[in-house]
């Protein structure tokens, strides 16, 4: 059950994601955060890396890594 409705939250991520950058023409992310998925900009990460909302040490590059899903 609990796959079932984590599979849900990450396509209606994903669709949220298309939408904004569709709309936008930036680039999202889809992320995990506290176990649900959600959509994220990459400018507003690089903002929040730069004012050291992460550990030391993590780098924009590291985000596309454990990224879910990428907008292209």
């Amino acid at each position: 059950m609990k796959n079932i409705i984590f599979e849900f939250r990450l396509r209606r991520a994903i669709k949220q994601a298309n939408a904004f950058n569709k709309l936008t023409g930036a680039k999202y992310y889809v992320l995990l955060y506290k176990g649900k998925p959600g959509v994220y900009s990459k400018a507003g990460l690089k903002a929040s890396i730069a004012a050291r909302k992460f550990k030391k040490g993590f780098k924009p590059a590291d985000i596309d890594r454990i990224a879910l899903y990428k907008t292209p």
